[in-house]
């Protein structure tokens, strides 16, 4: 087993050495291209060398034919069309076609909206859910929330769950947080989402 502990720590290293290959790559894109493409083929050689997988958005970085650094506007274009991102490499001209899965997934996804005027003031939510989850919500509204900062970190904590669920988590988030919103209560949130989701059904 020693090998393989071995084997991952090497492969450790070498992703920080691609990292920062690639981060000295832009850095000299604009006073010395050559450079800049010399630091991408060293990357490219350490992750053959060591078989490194690479994430989507580093594989994006860089052209495969002339190892130029991508950077939209200057040395790259990009342009959607037909549900797929064309990446043309303005130094070498070689294209690169995929589909935008992200985009078409948030389409089917539906999106809706509701609001209600309550005595703290009008409530409205943005909801965006998908086979009964949430996916996630944006509230906005003229009502007061103390502290108002905390009104992101509710939103976040309604992210990917059932309607069923709200009225207790934003209870519970109220009590956690020591929230305070005049005129409009955990329960107003849970009723403006649940007219949200029921306008679109």
């Amino acid at each position: 087993m020693k090998w393989k502990r071995v084997k991952y720590h090497r492969k450790r290293i070498a992703s920080r050495h691609i990292e920062r290959l690639l981060e000295l790559s832009f850095d000299n894109l604009e006073k010395r291209p050559e450079r800049s493409r010399r630091y991408v083929k060293l990357a490219r050689d350490i992750i053959r060398k060591h078989k490194v997988q690479l994430s989507k958005e580093q594989k994006l970085r860089f052209c495969k034919e002339c190892n130029t650094p991508l950077l939209p506007g200057k040395t790259c274009r990009v342009r959607t069309s037909s549900g797929m991102i064309s990446i043309t490499c303005l130094h070498c001209g070689s294209v690169r076609r995929f589909p935008f899965r992200q985009e078409q997934r948030l389409q089917r996804e539906r999106s809706s909206y509701a609001e209600k005027k309550y005595p703290g003031g009008l409530v409205c939510a943005k909801v965006v859910h998908k086979d009964g989850s949430i996916r996630s919500v944006k509230i906005t509204g003229d009502f007061f929330l103390y502290p108002e900062e905390k009104l992101a970190l509710l939103e976040a904590s309604l992210k990917n769950i059932s309607l069923p669920e709200v009225s207790g988590i934003v209870s519970k988030f109220y009590v956690d947080e020591g929230i305070e919103s005049p005129g409009v209560g955990p329960e107003s949130f849970a009723e403006v989402i649940a007219l949200a989701i029921k306008t679109s059904s």
